[in-house]
């Protein structure tokens, strides 16, 4: 229900929601700001009532009612652009919520719980390792696989309080 994935900016910006005999969900779209970048997935993550609600923290730039079921009892693929939540570069954080519409009368409750996607859509890789006290972290290049010199790495605490911020070398 809730996933982390990143993109390369290369490829597709477009997410693609894989659905079967779902007609139609509530689309929410948004880019998320630096300063929430532990505070979305987490909350995202736990989502019970309102009070967890991620998206409450944003400004979507998408807010919609998406058709999904083309052919009824049959795989349907389709696909969400991220690119107004992404920069002019086409980089970025975004955040999407996705909740289907329940279609049976029966349901009291008109909506299921929101599905969410936090996307990284990056030009970069980053490899980390930890030892003790000590952090080696590798920037490269996705479309090269080639290290990148240059690359300005923060490393924050689980409260986002910067702790560190160096400079890669091509090694």
């Amino acid at each position: 229900r809730d996933g982390r994935l990143v993109m390369e900016a290369d490829q597709s910006s477009d997410l693609d929601v894989i659905s079967m005999n779902v007609k139609t969900a509530r689309v929410k779209i948004a880019a998320v700001p630096v300063d929430l970048l532990m505070d979305i997935p987490w909350r995202a993550g736990r989502y019970y009532d309102d009070d967890d609600d991620a998206m409450k923290l944003l400004n979507p730039v998408i807010d919609e009612l998406v058709t999904l079921e083309k052919e009824p009892n049959r795989v349907n693929i389709t696909p969400l652009s991220l690119k107004p939540a992404l920069n002019k570069a086409g980089l970025g954080f975004a955040f999407v919520e996705l909740r289907p519409r329940r279609t049976r009368k029966e349901d009291k409750d008109n909506w299921f719980r929101p599905m969410t996607a936090f996307v990284q859509v990056t030009d970069l890789g980053l490899t980390v390792a930890e030892s003790g006290d000590e952090v080696l972290a590798r920037v490269a290049s996705l479309k090269t696989g080639l290290p990148l010199a240059g690359a300005q790495v923060t490393l924050y605490d689980r409260d986002m309080k910067e702790l560190k911020t160096a400079t890669t070398d091509a090694m």
